[in-house]
């Protein structure tokens, strides 16, 4: 069963291969519990599907996308998901 997902410093993940990734986290409850995506290359809204879609999930531990640029906003509210990112 996969328990940890690490795509981090991938060039190829784009915005929508993150916003895919994003549906696909939103949906998972399984057994995912790590998914890391640092320093992908990925826009601000995808990285916010991503924080939202991680809020949504019941198993997921971390999300790691350090590295993704977001808008100062965006960083305060990120804060609000504690220790997922």
């Amino acid at each position: 069963m996969l328990q940890r997902l690490n795509l981090s410093l991938n060039p190829r993940l784009t915005g929508a291969t993150m916003l895919a990734m994003a549906e696909a986290i939103r949906f998972n409850t399984g057994t995912l519990k790590e998914v890391a995506l640092a320093g992908c290359r990925a826009g601000e809204d995808a990285a916010v599907a991503l924080l939202r879609a991680a809020h949504r999930n019941t198993t997921l531990q971390l999300l790691d996308i350090r590295g993704v640029p977001l808008g100062p906003e965006v960083r305060a509210g990120a804060a609000a998901f504690g220790p997922l990112c």
